[in-house]
């Protein structure tokens, strides 16, 4: 089944009342030039939504030490955070607006829903965790969009819950868009065509618990060993996910796509949530 013909297994995504939520496996920042079956996919999910009123993005790629931050940038700047690319990664520009007045509503909502403090960001722009797939499925660049950060000093549970925070937006025509990866080791990267055994194993795990709806069990990801250890060796790209389960309401169906792994240590597993 091609991608196309399994995005038409969903159910319409556009014009919903309920916004869906999106779990991206972003892998390498080259994905964003077009020729590639991560770029089509994105495309193809992208000609399925309907235009949001914001997209609001959760990407690896953002960490804060101590808070979580939203950024208020009025005109957020593509940000190429990456090194030694070919030039035409450098000439990628992705010139959305940013949604300042909301960003500063989402802050105080989680501040008072978690009792946990939230700021905001007066300048931070676009990294490639989330223009990179934004780019393919909105290329018009005429919804606005802004970052919300990965707090690393805080433990699984408080990205979880973070995301349950933020299920009001979906009632406000705001998309949000995790964007990370599940098996993230760079450090063990190969391009043989082989695959490490544990990040199958841990892939197959994340699949499952995905699908039977076991969030506690992704949350306390430490309990499957050296599989997780591995896979997960630092967890800014897998917190995203806990904010998309956290998003997950009772009535949602997951959709899984582009379950392939890259460098024998980087899952691509991504999911559409929606009702």
């Amino acid at each position: 089944m091609n991608i196309n013909q399994l995005f038409n297994t969903l159910k319409p995504l556009a014009n919903t009342p309920v916004m869906p939520v999106i779990f991206v496996g972003h892998g390498s920042p080259m994905n964003v030039l077009p020729d590639n079956d991560y770029y089509r996919s994105w495309q193809a999910l992208g000609q399925r939504l309907g235009k949001p009123n914001a997209i609001l993005c959760i990407s690896a790629h953002w960490t804060t030490r101590q808070d979580s931050l939203v950024s208020e940038a009025a005109l957020p700047e593509t940000i190429y955070d990456f090194y030694n690319f070919p030039p035409q990664m450098y000439q990628q520009n992705y010139p959305a607006a940013g949604s300042p007045e909301l960003a500063h509503e989402i802050a105080q909502h989680l501040h008072a829903q978690t009792a946990t403090p939230v700021g905001v960001h007066e300048s931070y722009g676009l990294d490639h965790g989330a223009w990179c797939v934004i780019m393919p499925m909105f290329p018009q660049a005429d919804v606005p969009v802004f970052q919300l950060s990965v707090a690393m000093s805080r433990e699984p549970r408080y990205h979880y819950e973070l995301g349950r925070a933020l299920r009001f937006l979906r009632r406000k025509g705001v998309l949000i868009i995790s964007s990370g990866n599940i098996v993230h080791n760079l450090r063990t990267m190969r391009f043989d065509g082989s695959v490490y055994d544990w990040a199958v194993e841990f892939d197959a795990i994340s699949e499952a618990k995905i699908a039977d709806r076991d969030d506690d069990a992704l949350i306390d990801f430490e309990q499957f060993g050296a599989a997780a250890q591995l896979s997960i060796n630092t967890a800014e790209h897998y917190y995203p996910l806990l904010y998309t389960l956290g998003l997950r309401e009772d009535k949602d169906d997951v959709l899984q796509f582009n379950t392939t792994i890259d460098g024998a240590s980087i899952t691509m597993r991504s999911l559409v949530v929606s009702q």
